[in-house]
Parts: C-alpha cells; sequence; structure tokens
C-alpha cells in the first residue's frame, strides 16, 4: 500500500508525538495530502479542501497544479530531469521559530526527496529554500527552490507546502516538530487543541 506509509499522519505526526484524528467533526479541520492521496479525490472535493487549512508535501503540489489547481496553491510545483536540492535552510520568520537559520538535509538517501517549487503570486510567502551543493560540507551553494510556502487563496483557504516528500530524512529533525505545530496553528487559524 503505497500511502500507509507515506502519510502525514503515520508517517510523520505520529512519529513526532503530534495528536492527529480523523473524521469530520474534529476540533480542528486541516486536510493533509501526499502525492498518492490526491489521486482518491476528485477536483471537486480537492476544491472544497482548499476552501479550507490543507497541508501537502511536494509530490501532492505537482500532482494538484497537474490538475490544473495551481492557483490555489500559490505555487508553481514540478520536478525538471536534471534539478536536485542538497539541503533545506529556514529563513527568519515567526513561524519558523527557533528553526529560523538552519539547516535540514534533504537528498542525503536518493533523488526524489523534494520537488522544485516556485511562488507563483507576490502573496505568497517562502518560509525556507532549498539549496544544492556540489559534495558534503562545500561552501559552493546555489538556491533551487522553496522549501516551505505559505499562502491564503480566493476561496478563503490557507495551504502550506513542504518541497519535501513525507519521508524520515526531511522531516524527523530535532527543529521539525515545534516548526511543523507551528504550521498546523497557521492552518488552522488558531492553536491546536492538543499537543
Amino acid at each position: 500500500n503505497p500511502i500507509r506509509n507515506s502519510n502525514w499522519a503515520c508517517a510523520i505526526r505520529a512519529r513526532m508525538g503530534i495528536p492527529a484524528a480523523v473524521g469530520t467533526k474534529q476540533a480542528s479541520r486541516i486536510v493533509m495530502l501526499t502525492g498518492p492521496e490526491c489521486e482518491l479525490f476528485s477536483d471537486a472535493e480537492l476544491k472544497k479542501f482548499l476552501a479550507g487549512g490543507v497541508l501537502l508535501d511536494g509530490t501532492a503540489a505537482v500532482k494538484l497544479c497537474a490538475r490544473g489547481l495551481g492557483g490555489l496553491l500559490g505555487v508553481k510545483a514540478d520536478v525538471p530531469a536534471d534539478w536536485k536540492c542538497s539541503f533545506e535552510r529556514m529563513h527568519a520568520h515567526v513561524l519558523n521559530g527557533p528553526a529560523a537559520g538552519k539547516t535540514i538535509p534533504m537528498a542525503v538517501l536518493n533523488s526524489g526527496t523534494a520537488v522544485r517549487l516556485v511562488a507563483a503570486t507576490e502573496t505568497t510567502q517562502a518560509l525556507s529554500a532549498l539549496y544544492k551543493a556540489p559534495f558534503y560540507c562545500s561552501v559552493d551553494e546555489r538556491e533551487v527552490g522553496v522549501g516551505l510556502t505559505l499562502f491564503k487563496n480566493r476561496l478563503g483557504g490557507r495551504v502550506a507546502i513542504y518541497a519535501a516528500a513525507v519521508r524520515a530524512v526531511p522531516f524527523l529533525d530535532e527543529n521539525r516538530r515545534e516548526h511543523l505545530v507551528r504550521i498546523l496553528g497557521w492552518l488552522n487559524k488558531k492553536p491546536l487543541p492538543v499537543v
């Protein structure tokens, strides 16, 4: 089952100790989608989700852009054949908190751990950037994309997109837990009821 080990609730939130509940009558209504999960929903269902709080990984952003929903995401998402990244660096932003300035390895195990995100509007906020380095510990680094975006769309929804795919390497990092809790609170329009 490609979804079981690559969804936000099982692969990330449970391992980080961030509670998640499934259902339609929860105090917090945040939809969390990965690439494989996008195929389970119609465009109408996805638009309904995008009118609320939505957390996407990079593969979900690519699939939604391919389905013509990029205007509701605030980004263009793709994976060019020659594109790779080595690490993510968090910008100084209130939602990044103590993670600001920290770097998180992205491609230490294999390619495909992240997609290229490009902000598509002036109101798309970039909270981090992805960099490519020719080798480990190189000082010759080049910015190659955005690592995390926040966007308020025309439907009134809030969308957060991590360029990283939901896997252990880019997410199970000591800087990510508090950061992810802050992002989920932004999507929810108030702090989560339990963390």
